[in-house]
């Protein structure tokens, strides 16, 4: 039979000590089991690094998921999430440019949340299929992948996205969940705290991008002119590229123009300057012995299409950034034929046809030169032209020096999907490689080398080197075919010498080498 309390009873019951430590034992248990519920189990993290600039076409993260327990964890049912603002309704297409775990082993969906949260209104979702197997304790294994489209982003509202993050570092702004649980990193605020949302076909409304402040906001008295500029002539084209605007296309009729151009106007993120035309449409320095064909002094220009040849340096860029080399021919060329250098950032040239060059001094017939030699730097310090990418390009034959020459003082670019071919390679200076890398932080796939013996002074396919103190460090090889038809190695990684010892530097095992007297690599492959 239950007890009666009258209110002296209940007074003395609550004043008794014994009553009052089972009250705080009881509410000490409810407020860890709370802790333990709500504080993610860092059994994971996520370190990361922006691999672009902030305003352009592509979400690009580089991201490295870290195992920071004592045992092997299973990817299987792991997923990794960046969040971000679409910006406007036009669909991306996703790219994985280089996975540890191979790309084949990673899943990647955009989900559309149905309520934006703070600076988020979408995320990028990885995962993992039963191949990529597990992570080992302490472990880490690289993801880098991109959001292509054909309008700009702006990463500066995107609530994953952090410049100052220009090396590998923790990011508590990409969020890793396992068995749909978070575990590493803080969701951004507002809208649903649903973990998965419903995706949703088309973009919800945000702000647009133009009324988004930029670095640069300087104000223009008029709206710059925009539309089609025809020019047919060398001197049209002169006088377009000096006074051309955001937003222009200046088209280029077939036939040759003959001179040495230069543009210096500069467009804009969301309004491009495009340079376009046909092959046939020639630009024509007049002589290998002396200047440049085009010479490129601004940012976010597009060239397109049309061809040059006959200069001691083809297409060159000082200090020009965001810019698009697209499908373009460049040929007998007294020097290098592509340059991008004086600090010269997130260029990407494309789908071009680049051959004969060096035809005046060989040791300097590189196809794509990145960045200066430390003995060109200005007072001492780095040519920092980083984040540029090498995309599917053919090169040769008849390429004097390298196809591709990376170096000292850059870092971070991606060099895939290129083909090489080895005839007229001359080895001076030692060039004797189709990919010399110098730099730091590559990531060098998907390409493909081929040398007939006999017909080139080839050595080694592809070749890392220390010419400056810190730098040829963390260059990653993978999935490269390289016919090498010569004595040297497929893959030839400089490990020490002078100027320090190289670190980080990966050959995986799934790059192939025929042909290579001396075999695949000059260190352990990573399977």
């Amino acid at each position: 039979m239950l007890k009666k309390f009258d209110r002296n009873s209940i007074r003395a019951l609550l004043n008794s000590k014994t009553t009052i430590a089972a009250f705080f034992v009881v509410f000490g248990i409810l407020g860890l089991s709370f802790a333990l519920r709500t504080q993610a189990v860092n059994e994971l993290k996520i370190q990361y690094q922006y691999g672009d600039t902030a305003t352009d076409t592509k979400i690009k993260p580089e991201m490295k998921l870290v195992n920071t327990t004592a045992n092997a964890i299973s990817l299987n049912d792991v997923k990794i999430r960046y969040w971000f603002t679409k910006d406007d309704a036009t669909a991306p297409t996703i790219f994985c440019d280089f996975a540890t775990v191979n790309c084949s082993n990673l899943t990647q969906n955009i989900v559309s949340l149905s309520t934006a949260r703070t600076n988020a209104d979408s995320y990028l979702e990885i995962g993992f299929t039963s191949g990529a197997n597990s992570i080992g304790s302490g472990a880490n294994q690289t993801i880098k992948v991109r959001l292509q489209k054909t309008t700009d982003y702006n990463d500066n509202n995107d609530y994953s996205f952090d410049a100052a993050k220009t090396n590998y570092a923790d990011s508590t702004r990409v969020t890793i969940y396992r068995a749909g649980s978070l575990i590493w990193g803080t969701e951004p605020g507002g809208g649903s705290a649903t973990p998965t949302p419903t995706p949703t076909p088309t973009a919800t409304p945000t702000p647009t991008p133009t009324a988004t402040p930029t670095p640069n906001p300087t104000p223009t008295p008029t709206p710059p002119p925009t539309g089609v500029v025809n020019v047919s002539t060398a001197s049209q084209l002169t006088d377009a590229l000096a006074y051309a605007a955001p937003g222009q296309t200046i088209q280029l009729a077939d036939g040759t123009y003959n001179g040495r151009f230069v543009a210096s106007m500069s467009g804009t993120s969301s309004s491009k300057i495009t340079l376009q035309g046909s092959r046939n449409a020639v630009l024509n320095g007049g002589s290998t012995g002396s200047g440049y064909g085009f010479y490129l002094t601004a940012s976010h220009w597009k060239l397109v299409g049309f061809t040059v040849t006959n200069s001691q340096k083809g297409i060159m860029l000082d200090g020009a950034n965001n810019n698009l080399l697209n499908d373009l021919r460049v040929y007998n060329i007294g020097h290098e034929a592509v340059h991008f250098r004086k600090n010269s950032s997130f260029n990407t040239i494309q789908n071009s046809l680049i051959t004969d060059t060096g035809k005046t001094k060989p040791d300097f017939g590189e196809g794509v030169y990145l960045g200066s030699a430390n003995s060109n730097w200005v007072n001492g310090q780095p040519d920092r032209s980083d984040s540029n990418q090498v995309l599917d390009n053919d090169f040769g034959p008849n390429i004097a020096a390298e196809h591709i020459d990376i170096k000292e003082g850059t870092t971070g670019g991606t060099i895939r999907g290129n083909m090489f071919n080895g005839v007229g390679i001359a080895g001076a200076n030692s060039a004797d490689s189709w990919v010399d890398v110098k730099g730091n932080n590559y990531t060098i796939s998907y390409n493909i080398g081929n040398n007939t013996s006999g017909l080139s002074s080839l050595v080694d396919g592809f070749q890392t080197h220390i010419l400056y103190a810190g730098f040829g460090n963390n260059n990653v090889f993978s999935n490269n075919t390289a016919n090498v038809n010569a004595s040297g190695y497929g893959f030839n990684i400089q490990l020490s010498g002078s100027r320090g010892t190289a670190t980080g530097n990966i050959v995986y095992s799934n790059n192939t080498a025929t042909n290579a007297a001396s075999g695949l690599a000059n260190m352990p492959v990573t399977p």
